[in-house]
């Protein structure tokens, strides 16, 4: 009798356990919704194929991220076969999505019950199944202007323009942003856009063939990294682009899209491959919240494979500890934002950050920064945020990349920390230390023509 029961007990504890891996968070959203966009995080992660990728020897870049790709490809294929034939007998195929580049597996529009179910049929292989994040771009009033009549304050104070003379001005690098998408007939961007058909454009949210902008932020954002008119830092660089927020809120699946297309293009359709079109650098004016590490294991991808992280450190400002995630994690580049007198933007998020303390590294102009209009071929508008400073630090990328294709991402960004410009402190920044980097500007205002002298 007594084992019949201690079996019972047995069976009813490993029911409770097969439940386990639904985050508690997600019922609350359902008592709301009846539908979620959840995401099935699996127990194996990719990170140890990426670490082993790390110590092995490749004969170039684009070598790397082939295996990269196909490494992590193979082995999540493998661990999520059977999560996705039974989530495919149970929804349409638009509905779910497996990811390489994290081991995870998204599903849109899913209720209680499939989450459940998916949770307890597979729970000795899946870690969570939890509502999907949704970070945001900071979309302030915008004032609208016709072709600008000089060259904006924000490429001057960087002294662009003299990197420009000296020959560098991105000129055969591919460089890219996860942001509302681009206007590509603008006549700042539509002559350096890659194309449709060599790698230019993803969309994870409807597949749509060719770059859109239904926002603005994004066509504002390339502007700055490789617009022409006087907008751009690196006007001669090739630019690409994925729609990771579909609005002014981004999706989690859309960001994990983009991040894997990122490392490793693919037509708009999603076929065909090439890791040789990834860019050097990746835009990001998105965020949200703080100490989250959910896009880590994409950042960390990046760098592997030679693509520069480079993230708006958030409007939280003026308090202390505002920095937003993911820009306040390990890797990834933090960028503040700074007015046309050099002081600090009042909005710009501030360190400490709280999964590691310096944050920002860098700061550059981002305080009314004029830039290409989404609403016409020949419109501009003015914009402020970290949003705005940041392609200034991506764009700068492209140029240093120019100059020394074998650039290091670590070697690019330690040119622009050495070289950048400290202004006098008005007061002591967060955490008391005037020294150099601080939790204000890190270590200090971006200026390429310098960064390009020490490469």
């Amino acid at each position: 009798m007594f084992k019949l029961i201690a079996t019972v007990l047995a069976i009813q504890a490993g029911l409770i356990m097969a439940s386990a891996p639904v985050d508690p968070a997600l019922k609350t959203k359902f008592a709301t919704n009846s539908e979620i966009d959840i995401i099935i995080e699996l127990k194996e992660s990719t990170s140890t194929l990426l670490d082993k990728a790390n110590v092995m020897k490749f004969e170039s870049m684009n070598a790397k991220r082939t295996y990269v790709y196909q490494t992590m490809k193979a082995f999540t294929e493998a661990q999520q076969a059977d999560i996705l034939a039974f989530l495919g007998s149970r929804t349409t195929s638009n509905q779910v999505k497996g990811f390489w580049i994290v081991n995870s597996i998204s599903v849109r529009g899913a209720d209680l019950k499939l989450a459940e179910e998916v949770a307890a049929r597979f729970a000795d292989k899946i870690q969570v199944v939890r509502a999907g994040h949704v970070a945001s771009v900071e979309t302030p009033v915008q004032e609208y202007f016709h072709r600008p009549s000089a060259r904006s304050w924000g490429i001057e104070t960087v002294e662009a323009e003299a990197a420009w003379a000296a020959g560098y001005d991105g000129r055969g690098v591919r460089v890219s942003n996860t942001d509302t998408g681009v206007r590509p007939t603008h006549e700042a961007l539509r002559d350096n856009y890659v194309g449709d058909n060599d790698y230019g454009w993803f969309d994870p949210y409807n597949g749509s063939p060719s770059p859109r902008d239904n926002n603005g932020h994004g066509t504002h954002t390339m502007g700055t990294i490789a617009g022409s008119q006087g907008i751009g830092v690196a006007p001669g660089a090739q630019w690409m682009a994925c729609l990771g927020c579909s609005t002014s809120s981004c999706a989690e699946f859309a960001l994990l899209g983009c991040g894997e297309w990122t490392a490793c293009p693919t037509l708009a359709d999603g076929s065909n491959a090439n890791c040789d079109k990834a860019p050097v650098a990746s835009g990001n004016s998105w965020g949200g919240g703080q100490g989250n590490s959910w896009y880590n294991n994409i950042i960390n991808t990046w760098r592997s494979v030679g693509i520069a992280p480079v993230f708006s450190a958030g409007n939280s400002g003026s308090s202390c500890g505002t920095a937003n995630s993911p820009a306040d994690q390990p890797g990834a580049i933090s960028v503040g934002s700074t007015t046309s007198t050099n002081a600090l933007s009042s909005f710009s998020s501030r360190g400490p950050g709280r999964t590691v303390p310096q944050k920002p590294e860098i700061s550059a102009p981002g305080s009314s920064i004029i830039s290409a209009s989404h609403n016409s071929d020949i419109g501009y508008a003015t914009l402020s945020g970290t949003s705005m400073a940041s392609p200034h630090v991506t764009g700068a990328f492209a140029v240093l990349k120019q100059k020394n294709p074998s650039l290091t991402i670590d070697q690019g960004a330690n040119a622009m920390y050495s070289t950048a410009m400290q202004p006098p402190l008005s007061s002591p920044p967060c955490g008391g230390s005037t020294l150099w980097p601080n939790y204000h500007y890190g270590y200090g205002i971006l200026n390429v023509f310098q960064a390009v002298n020490a490469v």
